[in-house]
């Protein structure tokens, strides 16, 4: 189980099904590690299934526009970009939750 600070906030990844079949192996790893983030509200979007929400945040828009939804996975916490092209470690996760 992954564990953070108490002052828990928000996950969000977004990601791409075409990443997912490319690298199937870290997105199985990745899908059992996310179900044990219990400290906060976690939320996965799908580019292929969600573009409009995707493309709402601003920091994704961009890096979509400019770079390509080659670039997913993007790991946003509390609103702030924290890491692009792979899924964040449980120590990554634990790492940039302590950050403000």
């Amino acid at each position: 189980m992954i564990m953070v600070r108490a002052a828990d906030r928000s996950l969000t990844f977004y990601e791409s099904r075409k990443y997912c079949n490319d690298n199937k192996l870290e997105c199985s790893a990745f899908e059992k590690r996310v179900k044990n983030i219990s400290c906060c509200p976690v939320k996965r979007l799908f580019y292929e299934d969600s573009k409009e929400e995707c493309m709402s945040n601003r920091d994704v828009n961009d890096v979509i526009s400019c770079a390509g939804v080659e670039m997913l996975p993007i790991t946003i916490i509390d609103g702030a970009l924290c890491k692009l092209e792979k899924y964040p470690s449980d120590e990554e996760i634990r790492n940039m939750k302590g950050k403000r």
